[in-house]
């Protein structure tokens, strides 16, 4: 297993990527990168994208990462361009699948995430699901006081300054703010594998996240949707 972390280690390096959290708890290591792939949610908020790892016995896990640099929140996703676990005997395999990886990161799981946080500024959440989801943090944590503590982040993010005048203070809560925090809660969290839950189900909270019609994008966002690189 150390042959396959040190060789995603040097890959990362070799794309003028990071590492921006390595960690471990008294079974899994995990490992979070990034690479010069970014993309504006909205005037001065910046996602930018990379491949985490979780090692698991013997087996690594590689997914899809994001970090929202204005905070520097990470959320963890499955690729979703195929599964991707290897192990031990498996170096070759994933030397090879690498490259062809990150190429379709840029292409499907980057850009899909970047679109589906611009629609989740948008989405209203109803004070049943923001309970539900709570319950979820709760479960993840061991600890009560995280609900209450999510609801503060919330309502942290719900206050932050915003570029679009539809987002102004005193707004029901978005899926947008109650993404952040939970993924808030999770860089907040010492616990490597907590952590790593709770920035996956920020990841996973975003599956709902679907435009309601056409008034739900800025001008700006589809301006920068057609001009972004490949």
């Amino acid at each position: 297993m150390t042959e396959l972390l040190r060789h995603f280690e040097d890959f990362v390096r070799s794309q003028n990527g990071k590492i921006v959290d390595y960690s471990q708890d008294k079974k899994d290591r995990f490992i979070c990168s990034i690479f010069p792939i970014g993309s504006s949610l909205q005037p001065g908020d910046v996602l930018t994208g990379g491949l985490a790892v979780r090692v698991e016995d013997e087996s690594l896990q590689l997914h899809a990462y994001f970090l929202r640099q204005i905070c520097t929140n990470g959320m963890v996703r499955a690729l979703q361009t195929q599964a991707a676990t290897f192990t031990v005997g498996q170096l070759y395999e994933f030397q090879a699948y690498l490259p062809t990886c990150i190429e379709q990161f840029r292409e499907v799981d980057f850009r899909g995430n970047v679109e589906q946080l611009r629609f989740s500024l948008f989405q209203e959440v109803d004070e049943s699901k923001l309970r539900r989801i709570a319950y979820q943090v709760a479960s993840l944590t061991g600890n009560q006081n995280s609900t209450r503590q999510l609801f503060l982040l919330v309502r942290e993010e719900m206050n932050r300054p915003q570029p679009n005048p539809r987002l102004k203070r005193g707004r029901p809560p978005r899926l947008f703010d109650v993404v952040n925090g939970v993924t808030a809660l999770a860089r907040d969290t010492a616990d490597p594998a907590v952590r790593w839950e709770l920035m996956r189900l920020g990841g996973e909270l975003l599956n709902s996240a679907t435009p309601s019609g056409p008034a739900e994008k800025p001008q700006y966002y589809r301006k920068e949707a057609a001009t972004q690189p490949a």
